[in-house]
């Protein structure tokens, strides 16, 4: 019995002979998120606190703001227009976002 020869492979299945492989699906993610530098949360003099305190009373329900706010280990800016504020809890809702108070180091 004689042996046909083999046809040759399509392009199409060829290319997937040279694809990428990721032996470890997310570790590189998971690499790049422990790469994050923390930063220390960084304490307001009081004249500062005072600042914030006053500007924080101003606000009102549909104010355009933009917040620097401690967040895990890093600082985080937020723009946008205020949709919540909370005062027995302490916190404003902006862009989706809930931050308390005390996270808060600069608001404009």
């Amino acid at each position: 019995m004689a042996k046909r020869p083999k046809s040759p492979m399509p392009v199409s299945q060829r290319a997937k002979i040279f694809a990428p492989f990721d032996a470890l699906r997310g570790f590189s993610a998971a690499l790049r998120a422990k790469e994050k530098i923390i930063q220390p949360k960084r304490l307001l003099l009081e004249d500062k606190l005072e600042e914030l305190n006053r500007k924080a009373s101003e606000l009102k329900k549909g104010d355009y703001v933009s917040i620097l706010y401690y967040c895990d280990g890093e600082y985080l800016s937020v723009s946008g227009f205020l949709s919540d504020i909370n005062m027995h809890g302490r916190t404003f809702a902006v862009a989706g976002k809930e931050i308390c108070f005390d996270d808060i180091f600069e608001l404009d």
